[in-house]
């Protein structure tokens, strides 16, 4: 895949996970006795991997820059670091999302 391909997909992955996230963030943690802050405790936690991507991205595109491999492995190493930090946000997401259903009454 080319370049502008494999940031579409990233781009796409990466909307349609904040969406499933914050939608149904929103409606476990106001269902939850004990309120929002084990939601916003996990969303933190999936900002900072998401930062830590961003810091990531921008380290190795200086590596490249400081070696001379203008776009040898940028493409490609962005795109699995990308990866990595979506399924650990998408973990953390899954996480919080079984502990609302585990703590939620039993009459809703």
């Amino acid at each position: 895949m080319n370049e502008r391909a494999l940031r579409t997909a990233s781009r796409v992955r990466g909307i349609l996970i904040a969406y499933g996230v914050a939608a149904l963030g929103w409606m476990f943690s106001r269902a939850s006795p004990d309120g929002p802050s084990g939601a916003v405790t996990l969303f933190g936690i999936g900002l900072g991997v998401q930062l830590a991507f961003l810091i990531a991205r921008r380290l190795v595109k200086r590596y490249e820059r400081e070696h001379g491999m203008a776009n040898a492995f940028y493409p490609q190493a962005t795109y699995v670091l990308g990866l990595l930090a979506d399924g650990v946000t998408v973990l953390l997401f899954a996480i919080g999302t079984f502990r609302a259903i585990l703590v939620l009454p039993a009459e809703l």
